[in-house]
C-alpha cells in the first residue's frame, strides 16, 4: 500500500478521484469514481468550507474499502502564476536552489505568500552551451492551505500538490510519437490546450470556456427529461448525440429525432450554439500558435469531461478543419477489475492519473524543511566540567542581554513600523499581479489580431483616392481586387490621358507600386482612337506596429 496514492481533481460540480500507483511510469489504477462537489466549495481553484467535501469524500473512500492514506491533488487556478525560463545546465538537485535565488526575477512581487515549484520542459543545446528550459510556478500559500485542510479533514496525508497544467504531461507526451500534437482537456468551466513536439511540451494556453454551457442548456430544457440534475445531464450528453457536427442547421433537417421531434431539434441547436465561444477560443489559440511556430499541429487529441460528450469530436473537426480524436484508451496504464467493472471513461481521469505519475509538488520544500527541523539533536555531556561551562555561559548571556536591551527596544519599534508599512502596501501586490496578467493578455490579443490583418484593408482609401484624383477622360472597363493588389482595365482618349492616369496613380498613399500592362491603340470606323491598357496597383503593406487600442501603460 505504501506505493499507492489517492489522486483527486476537485471540479466546480464534479470531483474526480482515483487510487493509483505513485511515481510509477506505467502505473496501475485500482479505483476511479466521481462525487458531486458541494455548491460553493470551489472558486478559481480556492477551496471554501472544505468540511462538506471532506465528509462526502471520506464516506466514499470508506464504502469502497480504500486503505490508502496518501493523497495528491491536481489544482488549476488563474491565481497560479507561471513563467518559462532558461537556467544553466546544473545538477538536478541544485535546480531548486537556483530557482529560489532567481525567483524575484521571474515574479517581481513579494513572494513570502507564495510557494514555488518547477518542471523541466526541455534541455536546449546551442553549440557548446547547454541549458534547462523550466516551467516555474508560483502558487499562493492560502490556496494550498485549503487542500492541506481538506486532506486533514478527510483523514488523509498530503503526498503532493500538482499543477493542473502539469498533470496531463506525463501521459500526453507519450501520444503522437514524433508528430506535433495538440491535447485539449475540456473541463467544466475552462479548457486547457497543450502542444507537444517529440514528447516535449512546447506550448500551453487556457481558454476561459468549458462544457458547463452545454450542460446548463440540457438541465433547463425538458426535451430529455424534466428537472435534470447536473450528473443526469452529463450522462445524457455521454449516451446521446446532442451536439451537432457544425454550427449550421443542415444536420437538424437530416437527422431523425424519435420522440419529441421539434423539441429535441431546438435543444440540440441551442446546446451546440452554446459551445461556439469555446470552439472560437480554441480556434484563436491554434491560430496564435501557428503565427508563432513553424511546426504545424498535425493531430488533435481530446481528453477531460467534455471529450466523452457524443458529437464534440465531429464539431471540433468541422469547425477547426483538423481531425479531433477522443482518447479512449491510455497506453501504458493498467486499470484494475473494479474500474473495468464500472465501465469508467479513462479520458475523464487523465489528469488524476498523471498527477500520481510525476507531480511538480508545491509542498516539496515545506516537507524538506519539516524533516530538517524534526531531526534529533545530540545530547551534550553532563559531567562537572560541562556544568561549569554552562553556568559561565549563562552568566555571560545575562550580561549581554542586559547590555542589548536598549537597542533591542529600538529595533523592535522599527520592526513594528516596517511591518505596518508592509501591511499598507500589500494591496499593491495584487494590483501589480493583475497588471502583469493584463499586459500578457493584451500582448496575446494583439498578436492574434495582427494575424487577421491583410493588405487589402487599404482598399477603401484606394477607392477614395480614385474618386478625388482620376482624370475625367478615362473609361473604366473592369475592376478586380485581392489581398495584395488591384487590377483595372480602362480606355483613354489619348496617350497623354493614359500617362496622366498613371501619374495620378503614383501619387496614391494607399499603394506602393503601379505597373502598366497590355497597352493597345484601337481606331474605330469613324476614325476615333482609343488607348486600352491595364494597371496593376500593389497595396502598401499593413503596418502591424499600429494597434487600434492602447497598450497598458508601464
Amino acid at each position: 500500500m505504501a506505493g499507492r496514492v489517492i489522486s483527486i481533481e476537485v471540479g466546480y460540480m464534479l470531483t474526480r478521484v482515483c487510487e493509483v500507483d505513485y511515481k510509477v511510469a506505467r502505473p496501475k489504477v485500482y479505483h476511479c469514481f466521481t462525487i458531486q462537489t458541494p455548491e460553493g466549495v470551489l472558486e478559481d481553484g480556492v477551496l471554501h468550507d472544505t468540511g462538506r467535501l471532506a465528509g462526502v469524500l471520506q464516506q466514499e473512500i470508506r464504502q469502497r474499502r480504500i486503505k490508502t492514506k496518501q493523497v495528491v491533488f491536481s489544482v488549476t487556478s488563474t491565481k497560479i502564476a507561471s513563467r518559462e525560463v532558461l537556467i544553466p545546465f546544473v545538477r538536478k538537485n541544485k535546480i531548486s536552489s537556483l530557482v529560489n535565488v532567481n525567483a524575484k526575477d521571474y515574479f517581481p512581487v513579494d513572494l513570502s505568500g507564495y510557494q514555488l515549484a518547477y518542471n523541466i520542459m526541455d534541455t536546449i543545446e546551442t553549440g557548446t552551451n547547454k541549458q534547462y528550459k523550466l516551467l516555474v510556478l508560483a502558487a499562493p500559500r492560502d490556496l494550498l492551505e485549503g487542500y492541506t485542510k481538506l486532506a486533514t479533514q478527510a483523514g488523509l496525508t498530503i503526498a503532493a500538490i500538482d499543477y493542473g497544467g502539469n498533470s496531463i504531461v506525463p501521459i500526453a507526451r507519450t501520444m503522437g510519437s514524433d508528430r506535433v500534437t495538440l491535447v485539449i482537456k475540456m473541463s467544466e468551466r475552462s479548457t486547457l490546450l497543450t502542444v507537444f513536439k517529440k514528447g516535449k511540451m512546447i506550448f500551453q494556453r487556457n481558454v476561459s470556456y468549458g462544457m458547463d454551457s452545454a450542460i446548463e442548456v440540457l438541465c433547463e430544457s425538458d426535451s430529455y427529461g424534466k428537472d435534470l440534475s447536473y450528473e443526469e445531464a452529463v450522462r445524457i450528453l455521454k449516451d446521446e448525440t446532442c451536439i451537432l457536427s457544425s454550427f449550421s442547421r443542415e444536420e437538424i433537417r437530416e437527422r431523425d429525432f424519435s420522440s419529441g421531434h421539434s423539441s429535441k431539434q431546438a435543444t440540440c441547436a441551442e446546446l451546440t450554439d452554446s459551445l461556439e465561444l469555446l470552439v472560437n477560443g480554441i480556434a484563436r489559440v491554434t491560430d496564435y500558435y501557428a503565427s508563432r511556430n513553424s511546426d504545424p499541429i498535425e493531430h488533435i487529441y481530446l481528453i477531460g469531461l467534455g471529450a466523452d460528450f457524443k458529437g464534440i469530436d465531429r464539431l471540433l473537426s468541422t469547425e477547426i478543419g483538423m481531425k479531433a480524436q477522443i482518447v479512449r484508451k491510455i497506453d501504458g496504464i493498467t486499470f484494475g477489475k473494479d474500474v473495468q467493472k464500472d465501465n469508467i471513461s479513462s479520458c475523464e481521469f487523465f489528469a488524476c492519473v498523471g498527477a500520481g505519475i510525476d507531480p511538480v509538488d508545491f509542498m516539496a520544500e515545506e516537507r524538506k524543511a519539516g524533516r530538517k527541523a524534526g531531526g534529533k539533536k545530540k545530547v551534550s555531556s553532563t559531567d562537572h566540567t560541562g556544568l561549569l561551562l554552562f553556568a559561565g555561559g549563562l552568566v555571560i548571556a545575562v550580561v549581554l542581554i542586559v547590555v542589548s536591551v536598549v537597542p533591542y527596544i529600538h529595533l523592535n519599534r522599527e520592526n513594528r513600523r516596517l511591518k505596518e508599512r508592509v501591511s499598507k502596501l500589500e494591496p499593491i501586490e495584487k494590483v501589480y499581479i493583475e497588471y502583469r496578467d493584463a499586459v500578457e493578455k493584451y500582448e496575446d490579443a494583439t498578436a492574434m489580431y495582427n494575424t487577421t490583418r491583410v493588405n487589402n484593408e487599404n482598399l477603401p482609401q484606394f477607392v477614395q483616392e480614385m474618386e478625388a484624383k482620376m482624370p475625367s477622360k478615362v473609361n473604366f472597363l473592369s475592376f478586380s481586387a485581392d489581398t495584395s493588389q488591384v487590377v483595372i482595365n480602362m480606355n483613354a482618349d489619348s496617350k497623354e490621358s493614359a500617362a496622366a492616369v498613371v501619374s495620378a496613380f503614383r501619387t496614391f498613399d494607399s499603394i506602393s507600386s503601379v505597373d502598366i500592362q497590355q497597352i493597345t491603340e484601337n481606331t474605330d470606323e469613324l476614325g476615333v482612337t482609343q488607348i486600352n491598357f491595364s494597371v496593376i496597383c500593389t497595396y502598401q503593406p499593413v503596418d502591424l506596429s499600429v494597434s487600434t487600442d492602447e497598450a497598458p501603460v508601464e
